[in-house]
């Protein structure tokens, strides 16, 4: 039996999917995160040659058409984070590895006490109740 990558399995997850007029996902949001985080993987693996993610980490939400998983965590598993999207019905992945040595150095959490200026850190993305996954700046004057 053939292995099939991340990548390979999102195309003939995509070809056996119901006629594009359903409104129904393509895939489940499980199965999704289960792609997301071997995509994570094998893009991690291509980097740094670990594999920390599990798609348990994160809820697979999609949003206009799009799966999202993940985020950056600067606390993550081994310091390594991630943040994948793809079309539910098929399409081209985007995955981005984040690494942050803050776990390297025994930090739970950064120090965000000495930002200059008075600014807070935010996530790159939050869910909203009702909205879905919004995009946020990265830091906002208090």
């Amino acid at each position: 039996m053939t292995k099939l990558n991340a990548s390979a399995m999102i195309a003939v997850l995509s070809s056996l999917i119901m006629p594009a007029c359903s409104r129904s996902p393509a895939i489940s949001p499980q199965t999704a995160a289960q792609l997301a985080a071997e995509l994570a993987n094998e893009q991690c693996d291509r980097m740094y040659q670990e594999r920390p993610f599990s798609a348990s980490q994160h809820s697979a939400v999609l949003q206009d058409g799009v799966y999202q998983w993940g985020g950056f965590d600067p606390v993550g598993p081994g310091g390594y984070s991630a943040l994948v999207s793809f079309p539910a019905r098929g399409g081209a992945p985007h995955v981005e590895i984040y690494f942050s040595c803050d776990p390297l150095a025994g930090l739970d959490r950064p120090d965000l006490s000495q930002l200059p200026g008075g600014l807070s850190p935010l996530p790159k993305y939050i869910t909203i109740p009702g909205a879905g996954l919004q995009e946020v700046p990265r830091f906002q004057n208090r």
